[in-house]
């Protein structure tokens, strides 16, 4: 992209002119195309600008820069003049653009239009008497305190990342050597409740059987003879205690008591 920068410039007021493209200008050549060239010009003062010349077309593109001082930016105007070339330096006029640059001042962004080519000494469209096409123009407006007034990409607001569930870890169970975790498996906690009804049952009449013929008789103590029905009892060494429990012994409230378990009061 070809850029001019303006000479001498001490004003820092200045507009930074590109020159895009054109279309549908009018043809000056007989073979129904022109050679269009610009020249740019602050109107009244200033120096002349040109751009390069697009042969044989009606919709040049240019896309070329150009920098301008701006002494008076209420009442300046930029002038856009558009020339058909011709080797012999006898240029065919093919319209103008003229762009206030009081419109350009007061945006806080480049101003990007399109603006129609006029005759000469048209005020307006209304005033030209053909259609002479249109100019696409961006204007950036630097102030006297030296902002350039270009705008800006938006900031994009930052997303909050949604925190994704993080997953635990199983817990890691110590293994010994042969592949068994230390100190066994852990057994279930519902093991122990269900396996004390079911075992009371079975237990029950196994243990009745055997008990009952062996509370029926008196008991007997080695070393001592049988006692007979009337008989005071004395009690031996060895012999248990009333209220004494002797290893092994069923415990009360164990097991729901059978009739025929313990001498009714009084003896046998």
């Amino acid at each position: 992209m070809a850029q001019h920068a303006a000479k001498g410039a001490i004003n820092r007021k200045k507009i930074l002119v590109r020159l895009v493209e054109a279309k549908g200008i009018l043809p000056a050549d007989m073979n129904g195309k022109s050679d269009p060239f610009c020249t740019l010009i602050i109107r009244n003062r200033g120096s002349l600008k040109q751009t390069s010349t697009k042969m044989k077309t009606l919709t040049p593109v240019w896309n070329e820069e150009f920098e301008f001082e701006i002494v008076d930016e209420l009442n300046d105007y930029l002038d856009i003049n558009v020339y058909d070339w011709d080797k012999t330096g006898n240029n065919d006029f093919l319209g103008i653009a003229s762009v206030p640059i009081a419109a350009v001042i007061n945006l806080d962004k480049p101003l990007d239009q399109w603006y129609p080519l006029l005759d000469k000494h048209a005020a307006s469209t209304t005033h030209t008497k053909k259609d002479r096409g249109s100019m696409h123009v961006i204007i950036t407006y630097t102030d006297a305190g030296g902002k350039v007034h270009a705008g800006g990409a938006a900031a994009a607001a930052p997303v909050a990342a949604a925190a994704a569930p993080v997953a635990q870890a199983p817990m890691a169970v110590p293994v010994q050597a042969g592949g068994f975790p230390q100190g066994g498996y852990a057994q279930p906690m519902m093991a122990q409740p269900m396996m004390q009804p079911m075992m009371q049952p079975m237990m029950q009449p196994m243990m009745q059987p055997m008990m009952q013929p062996m509370m029926g008789q008196p008991m007997m103590m080695p070393g001592q003879q049988m006692m007979m029905p009337g008989q005071p009892m004395m009690m031996q060494p060895g012999m248990m205690q009333p209220g004494m429990m002797q290893p092994g012994m069923m415990q009360p409230g164990m097991y729901p008591q059978q009739p025929g378990m313990y001498p009714p009061p009084g003896g046998y």
